[in-house]
Parts: structure tokens; sequence; C-alpha cells
């Protein structure tokens, strides 16, 4: 399969109809290591890309507030803590997915992400009521996409094992912060 910008277009496309046969798509390519960590760093470049694009749109001022590298520096850490989230809460219960497989399967939910940007943001400056009722869709559907690409990442019989793994995920992602933050003094 090569990558362009057609192939991509196809795979959200299919994403909508069929989240696991895509999953099972993505880790079928059985990409190297390295080349999955590549598409990791494309994906937090394209969101920052995304970002700022429709800050010039519908400026929230949250732009000029945070730089360009540090925007880039929190958003690949939220990726990266959030895949290795997945990969622990879903070992506890007994998944199989490597390291490698859910930075694979997070990159592409946040590639459906910047793709779904686009619709908000034409919602936003077209019908302003409507665009935070379309966002709330949108964080309802990342859910349920990163609840069916974890259930075929760790191979899953069930998808309760993957709410479980992605509820325990968000559980540790919070503790941690507010343990880090108490460590920090703030």
């Amino acid at each position: 399969m090569t990558l362009n910008a057609s192939t991509i277009w196809q795979l959200i496309l299919a994403t909508v109809r069929d989240p696991d046969a895509v999953a099972g798509s993505l880790l079928g390519m059985r990409l190297r290591p390295s080349a999955v960590w590549h598409i990791f760093g494309l994906t937090v470049i394209a969101s920052v890309l995304m970002f700022y694009g429709t800050e010039v749109l519908l400026p929230s001022g949250l732009g000029t507030v945070v730089p360009p590298f540090m925007l880039t520096v929190v958003m690949g850490a939220n990726l990266a803590v959030m895949s290795f989230a997945m990969l622990a809460s879903g070992r506890a219960l007994e998944g199989t997915a490597r390291l490698d497989q859910i930075v694979l399967v997070m990159s592409w939910v946040q590639t459906m992400l910047i793709a779904l940007q686009i619709p908000q943001s034409v919602l936003a400056l077209a019908f302003p009521s409507i665009g935070p009722l379309f966002a709330f869709v949108v964080i309802g559907y990342a859910l349920w996409l990163t609840t069916r690409f974890i259930k075929v990442a760790h191979g899953f019989e069930t998808a309760g094992r993957a709410v479980a793994t992605v509820v325990f995920g968000f559980v540790g992602i919070t503790f941690g912060m507010v343990l880090l933050l108490a460590l920090l003094g703030v």
C-alpha cells in the first residue's frame, strides 16, 4: 500500500464505515517501529499545523499565548502518555498489543481528529452555535474510535475490556498528573 493523500482519504472514509477493519489493516502493515514513530511525529506536526490554521480562521487567543514549539512538545507528550497508558492498562487486562501497535492506532485516531477539525471549523464559521455541539460529537466519536482501535490492537474478544482499558488509561493519566502537580508544588 502506497501512502499518499488519496490513500489517506480512503482510509479516513473506511474508518468511519468500519474502524475495526481499518485498525486491522493498519496493524497488518507490520510497519517497523521506526516508521511508526515517524508517523507519530508527523501526526503531532499535522495537529499543530491544524491548530494554528484553525486559529487563523477562528481566533481564540491561544495561538498568541502558546508558541508552536511548546504546543508541539505538549501534543507529542500527550499522545505518547496516552499511548503508554493504553498499553499498560490493556496489558493489565490481558491485552497483547506492543507499544508500536498502540502508538500506530493512537496516531490514526489523532489523524481522524485532524480530519474532523475541518468540518468543525467550517460549522463554527457558518453556524457559530452549532460548532460547540459538533465538538462534543467529535469527542464522543474519538472515545468510541479509541475503544474500537484498542480492542483490535490488544486482541480483545469483546468491547468490555477495551472500554475498561480506555477508562483505566484515563484514570491513570489523571492520577499521574495530580501526583506530578503535587510533587511540583502546583
